[in-house]
């Protein structure tokens, strides 16, 4: 089955059931105020509202908030292929040092990434950065808001007691203007 290339819809049964509400959080440049967010206690991972022109090259920091001891995690990223080209990926500071992550071999739209630990103490806990997603906008993308979709299967994230973990994921976009 072939797919169109600006095609970013994601599989039926990834994140079913759980709250992928794409109004709250982020922030309205680069950077986001997703730490300050209490959000009532419930774990939330947000990617970023970020602003870019064509031709640019653009960061989008995805974050945790409310970090219940995250031991594992898979995340898929689903964005415009045709006018963003993700170009690298990196471990943000909450994770780093703490879980090793291995991202898709290819990162292009529905690109996966694993991140794993082997054990995790309380110290280790952290809210903030977990992946940071370098794009680059095509030369000739159009105006507009194209959405940095997260999502993950029922099961794909743990806490230390290998106890399964649901967040509410909070999309990002990035919006390209002249």
């Amino acid at each position: 089955m072939f797919r169109n290339p600006a095609d970013t819809s994601v599989p039926s049964n990834e994140n079913k059931g759980h709250n992928n509400n794409t109004s709250i959080g982020g922030s309205s440049g680069k950077g986001s105020d997703s730490d300050s967010q209490n959000n009532n206690g419930a774990v939330t991972i947000s990617a970023d509202n970020v602003f870019a022109g064509p031709d640019d090259e653009v960061q989008v920091v995805v974050r945790v908030n409310n970090n219940p001891g995250i031991l594992g995690m898979t995340l898929s990223a689903y964005f415009d292929d045709v006018n963003l080209n993700l170009l690298s990926v990196e471990n943000g500071s909450a994770f780093k040092d703490i879980l090793e992550l291995t991202p898709s071999k290819v990162l292009e739209n529905g690109a996966k990434f694993l991140w794993d630990g082997i054990e995790l103490q309380d110290e280790d806990v952290h809210n903030g950065d977990i992946l940071i997603m370098n794009f680059k906008v095509s030369d000739s993308a159009p105006k507009g808001k194209y959405p940095i979709t997260l999502k993950y299967f029922e099961n794909d994230i743990v806490d230390k007691d290998l106890k399964n973990i649901s967040p509410e994921i909070i999309n990002g976009y990035i919006t390209v203007s002249d």
